[in-house]
């Protein structure tokens, strides 16, 4: 018999109809017995059905919510990413657009610490611009639908701006590899599409990774946290692949 899809809502649901069906009975009892009587079938009913459900039909949820998603950033701050770095011991991985919004917590982090020996960052192909100008209509808040309705005031802007992001990129390459720290430990390489988030991945076992909002900043993103389970696939899998996939067939930087 195929197992029911467990979800938060189900959980809810079925939490629920357990509690109602136990202050029936409570109800029930009061009819053939004391109070203290009833207050104590409803006591036993509650400690016997709580922990079936939870475990029994939902424990397989709750491992992946506990193991999987970690935690929720409204916000990713110096401190925080100052923490990815203090927790990065064998390999340390970045996916962005072009490194400008850390190379400061780089440096600062540079002063009084060491990096892992393995540090690879991919950055966007500042020679694309087919996708430096989709990241700018997707910074603006511009949906891909509104492309063919655009002005040529607009279309110039989005261009100028596109040119001026593929600029910060070449120049984040030169900074990163004068960051001493970094130096026969980092490796960069081009991504050649434009994809709405960035993320560290920490040891190949954790991921931070910062959503971005269409008509937002990448410094304004929320943060996801995510870490490797060993029993059974989790969000990590799917985004991890990707990584790999961007890494294997990314284009080495050029230090211009």
């Amino acid at each position: 018999m195929k197992k029911p899809i467990q979800t938060f809502a189900g959980f809810v649901k079925d939490l629920s109809f357990a509690l109602v069906i136990e202050f029936l009975l409570f109800l029930l009892s009061m009819v053939h017995f004391s109070w203290k009587s009833s207050f104590a079938v409803f006591g036993i009913a509650a400690i016997t059905t709580v922990p079936f459900i939870i475990y029994f039909r939902y424990h397989r949820f709750f491992k992946m919510l506990t193991t999987s998603a970690l935690g929720y950033y409204y916000s990713f701050d110096s401190d925080d990413n100052l923490q990815v770095y203090r927790e990065a011991k064998a390999n340390l991985y970045y996916l962005g657009i072009s490194a400008n919004s850390i190379l400061e917590y780089l440096r600062h982090w540079d002063e009084d610490n060491a990096f892992p020996s393995k540090c690879h960052f991919l950055l966007m192909d500042p020679d694309n611009m087919e996708a430096l100008l989709e990241q700018k209509r997707f910074e603006k808040g511009i949906c891909l639908d509104e492309d063919t309705n655009l002005s040529q005031d607009v279309v110039a802007q989005l261009r100028s701006e596109a040119e001026i992001e593929a600029e910060r990129i070449r120049s984040a390459i030169a900074a990163l590899n004068s960051v001493n720290g970094l130096r026969g430990k980092i490796e960069i390489r081009h991504y050649n599409e434009f994809i709405p988030w960035w993320m560290y991945i920490v040891d190949e076992k954790k991921i931070y990774m910062g959503i971005l909002k269409a008509g937002r900043r990448g410094q304004d993103s929320s943060v996801m946290t995510m870490i490797k389970n060993e029993d059974f696939p989790a969000p990590f899998d799917p985004i991890k692949y990707k990584w790999d996939s961007l890494w294997r067939r990314g284009k080495p930087a050029r230090l211009q």
